[in-house]
Parts: C-alpha cells; sequence; structure tokens
C-alpha cells in the first residue's frame, strides 16, 4: 500500500465506491484492502467518514437550494420538521367486532369501550 494507492483509495471511498470498485479503481485486490484494514483499523475507521461526503454535500445543497425557494423550504419543513409540518394519518375504523358472548358491537364503540377500560385500569377509577 503505497502513499499513492491510499489516496486514490480515499477518493474513491469519498465518491461512495464499494470496496470492490474501489480496489478496481485502484488496481489492487479487494484481499489486499482488507489485511491493510485488519493492520490500520484508523483506516477502516477513516473510510466510513469518507463515504458520508455526498451526504455532506446533499445537505450543503438543500440548504443552501432553502434560502430562494419556498417549495424547498416546504420540502424541508415536511421531512426534516414532521413533528410540526408532517403530513398527519386519520384513521377511520368502520365495522363490527364480535365479542366473546357472541354480541356484535361497532369498532368506535369498542374503542371507546377499550379506553375507558384502560382509563380505569390506570388510573383507578371511572371517568366523571
Amino acid at each position: 500500500m503505497t502513499k499513492d494507492v491510499l489516496s486514490k483509495l480515499e477518493d474513491a471511498f469519498m465518491f461512495c465506491y464499494t470496496d470492490a470498485e474501489a480496489c478496481l479503481y485502484v488496481g489492487i485486490s479487494p484481499d489486499t484492502l482488507y489485511e491493510y484494514q485488519k493492520k490500520n483499523p484508523k483506516f477502516a475507521e477513516r473510510k466510513t467518514i469518507l463515504r458520508l461526503n455526498p451526504n455532506l454535500h446533499a445537505k450543503k445543497e438543500l440548504v443552501e437550494g432553502i434560502k430562494g425557494s419556498i417549495d424547498q423550504a416546504r420540502w424541508w419543513a415536511k421531512n426534516k420538521m414532521r413533528e410540526e409540518f408532517g403530513e398527519k394519518a386519520i384513521v377511520e375504523l368502520k365495522g363490527q367486532i364480535e365479542t366473546n358472548d357472541k354480541t356484535s358491537v361497532g369498532i368506535s364503540d369498542a374503542v371507546k369501550a377499550f379506553n375507558e377500560h384502560m382509563r380505569i385500569v390506570l388510573i383507578g377509577k371511572k371517568p366523571e
């Protein structure tokens, strides 16, 4: 592993190449790479960090794009600030639930009864 080979490997990992692609790019076998990593664990750590490079560029472009675009700002808010701006799911339940005594209860009534039962279990009293 020469300095030139290591430098080219770092370049390859910055472009998110797989191990096989990086080895092909620099002209070494994957076994050579793995043996080097065993002897130099810090290089393996660096490889992982270098592969984050495209993520950094993508985030930078997104954030810079927000400055001049309300659409980009909306996208960011919807996807990165989901609690406040994300889409909310609305679930509607329909149908019947058959009980152990073979009576039929509407789902919304069953959910209300379950919630009331859980409140009694957790709080220890019926709601007023």
